[in-house]
Protein backbone atom coordinates (compact mmCIF):
# COMPACT_ATOMS: atom_id res chain seq x y z
CA UNK A 1 0.00 0.00 0.00
CA UNK A 2 2.64 2.35 0.78
CA UNK A 3 4.89 1.61 -2.25
CA UNK A 4 1.88 2.11 -4.00
CA UNK A 5 0.84 5.47 -2.61
CA UNK A 6 4.31 6.77 -3.46
CA UNK A 7 4.80 5.87 -6.70
CA UNK A 8 1.34 5.98 -8.02
CA UNK A 9 0.95 7.87 -11.44
CA UNK A 10 -0.46 11.31 -11.13
CA UNK A 11 -3.18 10.00 -13.64
CA UNK A 12 -4.60 7.21 -10.75
CA UNK A 13 -7.61 8.25 -8.69
CA UNK A 14 -6.60 9.49 -5.41
CA UNK A 15 -6.32 7.32 -2.02
CA UNK A 16 -9.26 7.83 0.48
CA UNK A 17 -7.44 8.20 4.10
CA UNK A 18 -9.02 8.29 7.46
CA UNK A 19 -6.97 7.53 10.86
CA UNK A 20 -8.46 6.46 14.51
CA UNK A 21 -7.28 8.78 17.52
CA UNK A 22 -7.56 7.90 20.74
CA UNK A 23 -10.25 9.95 22.52
CA UNK A 24 -8.98 9.48 25.93
CA UNK A 25 -5.84 10.74 25.29
CA UNK A 26 -4.89 14.82 25.99
CA UNK A 27 -2.47 13.87 22.91
CA UNK A 28 -4.76 12.12 20.46
CA UNK A 29 -2.29 9.34 19.57
CA UNK A 30 -3.49 8.15 16.53
CA UNK A 31 -4.46 4.17 16.98
CA UNK A 32 -4.87 2.98 13.56
CA UNK A 33 -4.89 4.02 9.86
CA UNK A 34 -7.31 2.86 6.62
CA UNK A 35 -6.35 3.17 3.26
CA UNK A 36 -9.63 3.15 0.31
CA UNK A 37 -10.13 3.79 -3.47
CA UNK A 38 -12.77 3.19 -4.60
CA UNK A 39 -13.59 0.80 -6.05
CA UNK A 40 -11.22 -1.34 -4.02
CA UNK A 41 -10.84 -2.82 -1.12
CA UNK A 42 -10.06 -0.63 2.27
CA UNK A 43 -6.97 -1.85 3.81
CA UNK A 44 -6.58 -1.52 7.29
CA UNK A 45 -3.39 -1.04 9.59
CA UNK A 46 -2.88 -3.31 12.58
CA UNK A 47 -5.81 -1.36 15.38
CA UNK A 48 -7.48 -1.95 18.11
CA UNK A 49 -10.69 -3.79 17.58
CA UNK A 50 -12.58 -1.09 19.19
CA UNK A 51 -10.80 1.46 16.63
CA UNK A 52 -11.77 -0.92 13.63
CA UNK A 53 -15.45 -1.02 14.49
CA UNK A 54 -15.58 2.52 15.28
CA UNK A 55 -14.14 3.16 11.46
CA UNK A 56 -16.53 0.56 10.29
CA UNK A 57 -19.51 2.77 11.60
CA UNK A 58 -18.20 5.84 9.96
CA UNK A 59 -17.53 4.72 6.88
CA UNK A 60 -20.67 2.43 6.58
CA UNK A 61 -22.76 6.29 6.97
CA UNK A 62 -20.54 7.53 4.28
CA UNK A 63 -21.81 7.90 0.39
CA UNK A 64 -18.97 4.84 -0.58
CA UNK A 65 -19.96 1.33 -1.01
CA UNK A 66 -17.25 -0.59 0.14
CA UNK A 67 -16.43 -3.95 -1.79
CA UNK A 68 -14.60 -5.19 1.13
CA UNK A 69 -12.17 -5.27 3.66
CA UNK A 70 -8.73 -6.90 3.75
CA UNK A 71 -6.38 -6.08 6.97
CA UNK A 72 -5.66 -8.15 10.37
CA UNK A 73 -8.16 -10.77 10.86
CA UNK A 74 -9.62 -9.01 14.10
CA UNK A 75 -9.52 -5.41 13.04
CA UNK A 76 -10.93 -6.72 9.85
CA UNK A 77 -13.84 -8.86 11.49
CA UNK A 78 -14.99 -5.58 13.46
CA UNK A 79 -14.64 -3.47 11.39
CA UNK A 80 -16.74 -5.34 8.98
CA UNK A 81 -19.38 -5.86 11.76
CA UNK A 82 -19.78 -2.56 12.82
CA UNK A 83 -19.81 -1.85 8.68
CA UNK A 84 -22.68 -4.20 8.81
CA UNK A 85 -25.14 -2.88 11.30
CA UNK A 86 -24.03 0.86 10.19
CA UNK A 87 -25.51 -0.15 6.24
CA UNK A 88 -28.07 -3.05 7.50
CA UNK A 89 -25.82 -4.74 4.57
CA UNK A 90 -24.44 -8.99 5.45
CA UNK A 91 -20.93 -8.91 5.44
CA UNK A 92 -19.50 -12.49 4.76
CA UNK A 93 -15.66 -13.80 4.84
CA UNK A 94 -13.57 -13.92 1.00
CA UNK A 95 -10.06 -14.37 0.53
CA UNK A 96 -7.46 -14.91 3.28
CA UNK A 97 -3.50 -14.00 3.26
CA UNK A 98 -0.38 -14.31 4.92
CA UNK A 99 2.40 -12.43 5.08
CA UNK A 100 6.02 -13.68 5.85
CA UNK A 101 8.07 -11.31 7.71
CA UNK A 102 11.98 -11.50 7.11
CA UNK A 103 13.18 -8.80 9.74
CA UNK A 104 16.93 -10.11 9.74
CA UNK A 105 19.63 -11.27 7.74
CA UNK A 106 18.70 -14.08 4.90
CA UNK A 107 21.01 -16.73 3.79
CA UNK A 108 19.05 -18.54 0.92
CA UNK A 109 21.60 -21.29 0.25
CA UNK A 110 25.33 -22.10 -0.31
CA UNK A 111 24.50 -24.07 -3.01
CA UNK A 112 25.15 -23.44 -6.75
CA UNK A 113 22.65 -21.85 -8.63
CA UNK A 114 20.61 -23.75 -11.18
CA UNK A 115 21.62 -23.28 -14.60
CA UNK A 116 20.30 -20.50 -16.65
CA UNK A 117 20.48 -16.71 -15.79
CA UNK A 118 17.92 -14.06 -14.44
CA UNK A 119 16.72 -11.04 -16.72
CA UNK A 120 13.93 -8.50 -16.03
CA UNK A 121 9.97 -8.74 -17.27
CA UNK A 122 9.38 -8.49 -20.72
CA UNK A 123 6.62 -6.43 -21.91
CA UNK A 124 5.37 -9.33 -24.11
CA UNK A 125 5.12 -11.47 -21.25
CA UNK A 126 2.60 -9.76 -19.65
CA UNK A 127 -0.24 -12.49 -20.32
CA UNK A 128 1.56 -15.26 -19.26
CA UNK A 129 3.10 -13.77 -15.98
CA UNK A 130 -0.14 -12.61 -14.97
CA UNK A 131 -1.43 -16.61 -15.60
CA UNK A 132 1.33 -17.47 -13.16
CA UNK A 133 0.72 -14.67 -10.71
CA UNK A 134 -2.89 -16.31 -10.70
CA UNK A 135 -1.70 -19.70 -10.22
CA UNK A 136 0.66 -18.70 -7.15
CA UNK A 137 -2.41 -16.80 -6.01
CA UNK A 138 -4.79 -20.05 -5.83
CA UNK A 139 -7.60 -20.09 -3.49
CA UNK A 140 -7.33 -16.34 -2.78
CA UNK A 141 -9.82 -14.93 -4.41
CA UNK A 142 -7.52 -12.94 -6.51
CA UNK A 143 -9.29 -11.34 -9.83
CA UNK A 144 -7.28 -11.53 -13.23
CA UNK A 145 -7.74 -7.65 -13.55
CA UNK A 146 -6.02 -7.23 -10.56
CA UNK A 147 -3.51 -9.55 -11.08
CA UNK A 148 -2.70 -8.25 -14.75
CA UNK A 149 -2.66 -4.62 -13.30
CA UNK A 150 0.30 -5.44 -10.38
CA UNK A 151 2.30 -7.35 -12.74
CA UNK A 152 2.00 -4.82 -15.42
CA UNK A 153 3.55 -2.19 -13.06
CA UNK A 154 5.91 -4.60 -12.09
CA UNK A 155 7.05 -5.36 -15.57
CA UNK A 156 7.13 -1.47 -15.92
CA UNK A 157 8.82 -0.31 -12.95
CA UNK A 158 11.39 -3.58 -13.46
CA UNK A 159 10.99 -5.16 -10.10
CA UNK A 160 9.71 -8.20 -11.82
CA UNK A 161 12.79 -10.75 -12.38
CA UNK A 162 12.38 -14.15 -14.28
CA UNK A 163 14.64 -17.01 -14.40
CA UNK A 164 15.49 -18.23 -17.83
CA UNK A 165 16.95 -21.79 -18.67
CA UNK A 166 17.40 -22.28 -22.59
CA UNK A 167 15.45 -19.35 -23.74
CA UNK A 168 12.21 -20.60 -21.47
CA UNK A 169 11.16 -18.45 -18.64
CA UNK A 170 11.22 -21.35 -15.58
CA UNK A 171 10.28 -18.60 -12.66
CA UNK A 172 9.42 -15.31 -11.51
CA UNK A 173 9.76 -13.23 -8.28
CA UNK A 174 8.34 -9.80 -7.93
CA UNK A 175 8.42 -7.18 -5.42
CA UNK A 176 7.64 -3.85 -4.44
CA UNK A 177 9.44 -0.71 -4.49
CA UNK A 178 11.52 -0.04 -1.22
CA UNK A 179 9.34 2.23 1.18
CA UNK A 180 11.26 3.25 4.65
CA UNK A 181 13.79 0.45 3.81
CA UNK A 182 10.98 -2.36 3.38
CA UNK A 183 9.97 -4.24 0.43
CA UNK A 184 7.53 -7.21 -0.31
CA UNK A 185 8.31 -10.01 -2.69
CA UNK A 186 4.93 -10.88 -4.60
CA UNK A 187 4.46 -12.97 -6.89
CA UNK A 188 7.42 -15.52 -6.68
CA UNK A 189 6.36 -18.62 -8.80
CA UNK A 190 8.15 -21.48 -10.30
CA UNK A 191 6.96 -24.06 -13.36
CA UNK A 192 5.57 -27.22 -11.42
CA UNK A 193 7.71 -29.67 -13.51
CA UNK A 194 10.85 -28.58 -11.97
CA UNK A 195 10.34 -27.37 -8.68
CA UNK A 196 12.24 -28.06 -5.86
CA UNK A 197 15.27 -27.11 -8.26
CA UNK A 198 16.44 -23.59 -6.79
CA UNK A 199 15.39 -21.75 -8.87
CA UNK A 200 13.21 -19.45 -6.77
CA UNK A 201 15.88 -19.52 -4.08
CA UNK A 202 18.37 -17.85 -6.92
CA UNK A 203 15.90 -14.75 -8.10
CA UNK A 204 15.68 -14.23 -3.97
CA UNK A 205 19.35 -14.31 -3.33
CA UNK A 206 20.09 -11.73 -6.01
CA UNK A 207 17.39 -9.57 -5.46
CA UNK A 208 18.54 -9.91 -1.64
CA UNK A 209 22.18 -9.04 -2.54
CA UNK A 210 21.23 -5.98 -5.02
CA UNK A 211 18.60 -4.32 -2.26
CA UNK A 212 21.79 -4.71 0.59
CA UNK A 213 24.20 -3.15 -2.06
CA UNK A 214 21.61 -0.14 -2.64
CA UNK A 215 21.14 0.60 1.53
CA UNK A 216 24.74 0.51 1.28
CA UNK A 217 25.27 2.96 -1.37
Amino acid sequence: MLAGAKFRPPTAPPINWSRVEDPTSGSAPVVGVAAFTPPHLVVLSGMPEAAAAALGTELGAGPDRLPGVIGPDAAAAAFAAAWSEATGRPAHAGRRERVLSLSGPAVTSDRPAPAGQSRAALAEELELFTDWCLEAAHGAGLSRETARRSVQQQISSGLLRVWEHEGDAVAILGRTASVAGVVRFNPMYVRPEIRRGGYGRALLGEMLAELAVRETV
